[in-house]
């Protein structure tokens, strides 16, 4: 099974999941469907449920899609 068969199948349907598809299908992103996909990616395709991944040390967290810190 190939990433994007993987994604598709196992990935939950949240913020991220088709623009990480669109990056492995080699689709160009914009600089915001980048950061949706690194997060879906970095959180496991949120496989804990779409929250708040809690890296604030990260340089993308600010941009997270499900942030609750400010």
């Amino acid at each position: 099974m190939d990433t994007v068969e993987n994604v598709k199948l196992f990935g939950k349907k949240a913020k991220g999941r088709q623009e990480r598809i669109r990056h492995l299908e080699g689709k160009p992103l914009t600089r915001h469907e980048a950061i949706k996909a690194h997060c879906f990616d970095c959180t496991g395709g949120y496989s804990d449920g779409a929250r708040d991944c809690g890296i604030k040390t990260c340089s993308l967290y600010r941009y997270h899609p499900y942030r609750t810190a400010k």
